[in-house]
């Protein structure tokens, strides 16, 4: 969990860009001005997400004063706590808001990533479960979990929540990824190349899927069938540039150098150009015994 995220919070660009305007205005003129709960916590989620500790700790601190008996400006202020090592000022917090709102799940996933950073694995994964039987996004939570298995080694029960949570939402890009390494990880890419499969016959345009299919099929040498993968995902998402580098790494272990090389160089339309792509590039090259390009 890199940030708070407050449920249901799916507000316009501009919208957001008006309301940190005001609110940044009002910082800098020294007035007050008076704001919705729900745009504070918008105002909150932006400079979690945007890094700004400067005006996020503005932020919930006028939020709190403003509305102190709401539960999500105060586990915003404990996970604010948690990102700068004040882990026993963030877990009071919490387990103040508990005792009022025990019911939030917030309160739960914040403990969990709080105990993950801690190294206490049991307290972590006891609290992300907890959050289970209240949120309604589970595939969030069971990432989570999925992740902190995978950060103790313990694959197969990595691979249990992280195939849960992408079957409850085939668009969380993150689960799939992390449900990739897992399959890595576990020396499980069969299972993986099934489970990928039976994704994109359910969902044939989820760009993602077709992507970690592909990484499977490559890592199991079936890099035909890789290719074709990666080629759907472009379709699907033309300016996918992960997507493009792999499949430029399936023609290159085709023994297909050239179009490799051009595959490597289209990357760099989509993201800036990337120094393993060049050493890449020149290996194709130095394949070819075209040793001057390769230099």
């Amino acid at each position: 969990m890199d940030k708070h995220n407050f449920p249901g919070n799916t507000p316009d660009d501009d919208d957001i860009k008006g309301l940190i305007k005001r609110f940044e205005d009002m910082l800098a003129s020294g007035d007050v001005y008076y704001f919705e709960s729900d745009e504070l916590e918008e105002i909150i989620d932006h400079y979690f997400n945007e890094g700004n500790p400067t005006n996020l700790k503005k932020a919930i601190d006028f939020a709190l004063d403003r509305y102190p008996n709401v539960a999500d400006f105060k586990i915003a202020r404990a996970q604010f706590l948690a990102y700068n090592q004040k882990t026993q000022e963030a877990l009071k917090l919490l387990n103040d808001v508990e005792l009022v709102e025990p019911s939030n799940p917030d309160i739960y996933t914040t403990r969990g990533y709080i105990y993950s950073q801690m190294g206490l694995s049991e307290q972590a994964v006891e609290n992300y479960k907890a959050a289970l039987t209240y949120t309604d996004q589970p595939d969030e939570v069971m990432v989570a979990l999925g992740t902190e298995f995978l950060s103790q080694e313990k694959y197969l029960d990595a691979i249990y929540y992280l195939k849960k949570a992408a079957k409850h939402n085939p668009c969380n890009d993150y689960a799939l990824s992390e449900l990739f390494i897992a399959f890595d990880s576990a020396q499980k890419l069969n299972e993986g190349v099934e489970f990928f499969q039976q994704l994109i016959d359910e969902n044939p345009y989820n760009h993602f899927a077709w992507f970690n299919f592909g990484l499977c099929c490559s890592k199991t040498g079936s890099h035909d069938k890789a290719l074709e993968a990666y080629d759907y995902a472009i379709a699907i998402n033309e300016k996918f540039a992960s997507a493009y580098f792999n499949k430029a790494n399936a023609l290159a272990s085709l023994n297909r150098f050239n179009e490799a090389i051009d595959v490597y160089k289209e990357t760099f339309d989509h993201e800036e150009p990337d120094p393993t792509a060049y050493y890449y590039i020149g290996e194709c090259y130095e394949k070819k015994e075209d040793f001057d390009h390769a230099l």
